[in-house]
């Protein structure tokens, strides 16, 4: 009866377990323009790329170590902030980003993920934050090729 009452209990969490364990469902594309804005892009070099920050909002949003993602041509560059700079005036703020990678997405919501910056941004081209859904989508599409 004791190892009746364990297996329920533990029955649920084993199946929460194997469905985690399983291959990742999406239950939507990921998209990762469709996050808050954070900026433009004003500087572009092999090793850094610079942001500035378009409003109050982003500033409130934008922290070090935060995870970004830049459009470059049919890719994101994906970046992590590594500095955030505020001018002397106090009116702007520009985020240091070092690009650690290019996403390609594809037609069925996933994707593929390579090391270093294989595409670069254009000047103006907008910088998003990749958070809550975002990041585990992302993450998940990342532990699809381990």
């Amino acid at each position: 009866m004791t190892q009746s009452l364990l297996e329920e209990e533990r029955g649920p969490v084993l199946d929460r377990f194997d469905q985690a364990a399983g291959s990742p469902t999406r239950s939507r594309p990921l998209i990762l323009d469709d996050g808050p804005l954070l900026g433009q892009v004003i500087t572009v070099d092999a090793s850094r790329v610079l942001v500035r920050l378009t409003d109050e909002a982003a500033v409130a949003q934008a922290s070090v170590s935060n995870l970004l993602a830049m459009k470059a041509a049919d890719a994101f560059l994906i970046g992590i902030v590594d500095r955030l700079i505020c001018n002397e005036d106090g009116d702007r703020v520009t985020a240091e980003i070092m690009p650690v990678g290019t996403f390609y997405p594809s037609p069925d919501g996933g994707g593929s993920f390579r090391a270093g910056a294989a595409a670069q941004p254009r000047i103006r081209a907008t910088c998003y934050l990749v958070d809550g859904e975002r990041l585990s989508g992302f993450m998940d599409t990342l532990a699809e090729g381990v």
